[in-house]
């Protein structure tokens, strides 16, 4: 990871987005976004961003604002692991939303199809997802005809 992609990790692990009440958050990670422009290693941020997903559930990242832009402009092969497994460790409204953006791509076939379903399936009774996050789930998987 480059300096400039380590500052960006700590951008937004100081971040407080569970704190705000208004569209402030989005601009700011706009802004952190900034700071990647010049950065080699764009990917090394990835996990930061799934763990402040999972960190703050209920923050408002945009619909699906800068953070997702970023991610699913490296598709194939950028992110999708990483959300399987942050999807695995504590399912969360946006990664849930992310797995179903997947779904609705035509571009997305097996077996990467296959394990987001099974990721979606097993959400609606994952011990870490919160009640909002299961029903969401049942929501994509009834939507994608599951």
């Amino acid at each position: 990871m480059d300096e400039i992609a380590r500052q960006f990790a700590t951008t937004l692990g100081n971040l407080a987005p569970d704190a705000r009440g208004d569209d402030s958050l989005v601009d700011e990670l706009y802004e952190a976004l900034d700071l990647l422009e010049s950065s080699d290693t764009v990917s090394a941020v990835f996990p930061a961003i799934f763990g402040l997903f999972e960190k703050h559930p209920n923050a408002d990242f945009g619909m699906p604002g800068p953070l997702v832009h970023l991610l699913e402009g490296e598709y194939p092969g950028g992110y999708e692991d990483l959300l399987l497994e942050s999807l695995a460790r504590k399912p969360v409204p946006h990664t849930v939303w992310m797995a179903n953006r997947l779904l609705n791509s035509s571009d997305v076939v097996d077996p990467l199809r296959v394990r987001l379903q099974r990721a979606l399936k097993n959400t609606v009774s994952h011990p870490s997802a919160d009640e909002g996050t299961r029903r969401d789930a049942a929501g994509f998987i009834e939507h994608q005809r599951l």
